[in-house]
């Protein structure tokens, strides 16, 4: 139950309070914040439903067969079960999570597009999955107050069976769906925390398969059922956007602002993407724009966030056009990027104009009703012939951006609190309100 609180806390610090490296604040509306405050609450009571069940199916048993004498210790027994029923807690919350994330159309969980849709339509298997293999290690217990040592060893093997399935599952979302977008969290890292995770399985499960055929003590249960649910927990990581971003994160961090390449099926599955149409483009197109790939990444203003959309190039590789929707504003908006004299030339229709940006980054608003050639010719203006080429894949200066940014906004958070003064930096995040 902690663990799934403190990962609810995580998100609820996303979308509820001011909070990135300890000043930044959240430019969703209240109520959009109180819907996600509200959804993940309620998804955090409905995942411990399994646990009251097995819990009061686990009573009944030990009840009506008279293994247990007495109310106080049938409570205490029951209650040793408690973690292995919370193992399948954590579980139902990290799919359900996804699932909701997909429903609602948000993006703090770290998955692929494509992931985040498929365990919302398999949802119920990959339940099933985490269910049986924690209802087998219950019984296996309960099954020990009859000293039936066949039924025993019958149902142990079959919680074997049951859980190196789950196993693989959790470990085919991990390597095929979040590692896709966090590499920190696949290759050999992937590999070496799965290795250790089954030697400490297998250590425990044979010692688990050479119990006698006799009632388990209290320590046993629990001890056994807590060590399940660290491991239930340690093959299902949620990495959410906050946990990526705290402090003392760099790894994660560096993965989590990056640019994504997807396709035209992911792109036109998130929120907004159906509007970067032929009409929108038309202008830029006249102006011999051409499309370069489908993008994924954090806004430049506000880089808790993330956008989606288009990038095209200019035709002499010195403009870059941005077409994309993003979570804290409906709409799609337009920036145009040109790299000249080491310093990013910025024009946008996204931001406010009390927003700061670091000595690389020349950052200019313009109102969103203009038209699409005004806002080039604008652009042009501020650049020259000493306009630097992009490569045709820019990926790496749009990162580089970002990550300046950031950069930015935690040094002069350090700075604000060591110079005690609580006004004297307005956050991106403040400005765009």
């Amino acid at each position: 139950m902690q663990q799934i609180n403190a990962r609810t806390k995580s998100y609820d610090a996303i979308v509820s309070i001011e909070c990135y490296h300890g000043r930044m604040n959240v430019t969703t509306s209240g109520s959009t914040g109180l819907d996600k405050l509200k959804a993940v609450f309620f998804l955090g009571l409905t995942c411990n439903l399994t646990t009251f069940t097995g819990c009061a199916v686990t009573w009944i048993v030990m009840a009506k067969n008279g293994w247990v004498s007495g109310i106080w210790q049938t409570a205490i027994t029951v209650l040793s079960f408690i973690p292995i029923f919370m193992a399948d807690a954590i579980n139902n919350y990290t799919i359900g999570r996804i699932r909701l994330e997909n429903d609602k159309g948000w993006d703090d969980v770290q998955i692929s597009v494509q992931g985040r849709q498929i365990v919302a339509r398999y949802y119920q298997f990959f339940r099933i999955l985490s269910i049986i293999p924690a209802y087998l290690l219950a019984a296996a217990m309960i099954a020990s107050f009859g000293s039936d040592e066949s039924t025993i060893q019958t149902l142990k093997m079959a919680f074997l069976l049951a859980f190196s399935i789950h196993f693989y599952r959790c470990y085919w979302l991990l390597r095929r769906h979040i590692s896709t977008r966090l590499p920190s969290f696949g290759g050999r890292r992937l590999l070496g925390r799965s290795m250790i995770i089954a030697s400490i399985f297998t250590f425990w499960f044979l010692y688990f398969w050479k119990l006698p055929a006799q009632p388990f003590s209290l320590s046993q249960i629990f001890g056994s059922g807590l060590l399940y649910f660290l491991i239930s927990a340690a093959l299902q990581p949620l990495p959410t956007r906050y946990s990526l971003t705290r402090p003392g994160r760099p790894i994660a961090k560096g993965n989590f602002f990056k640019v994504e390449i997807i396709d035209d099926e992911q792109l036109n599955s998130l929120p907004g993407a159906a509007e970067i149409n032929d009409s929108l483009r038309q202008p830029f197109s006249d102006a011999q724009f051409s499309a370069v790939a489908n993008i994924r990444l954090p806004l430049i203003a506000l880089p808790l966030f993330q956008s989606w959309g288009q990038l095209l190039i200019s035709d002499d590789k010195k403009v870059l056009l941005l077409l994309l929707a993003c979570e804290p504003h409906k709409g799609i908006h337009r920036t145009l990027i040109s790299l000249q004299s080491g310093k990013y030339i910025i024009t946008t229709d996204f931001g406010a104009q009390q927003a700061k940006f670091p000595g690389n980054v020349d950052y200019h608003l313009h109102e969103r009703k203009n038209a699409s050639t005004e806002l080039l010719l604008q652009h042009n203006n501020r650049i020259s012939e000493l306009a630097e080429e992009f490569p045709a894949q820019p990926w790496q200066h749009l990162e580089t951006i970002i990550k300046s940014v950031i950069a930015f906004l935690e040094s002069e958070n350090v700075r604000t609190r060591s110079s005690g003064t609580a006004n004297g930096v307005i956050s991106n995040e403040g400005a765009a309100r």
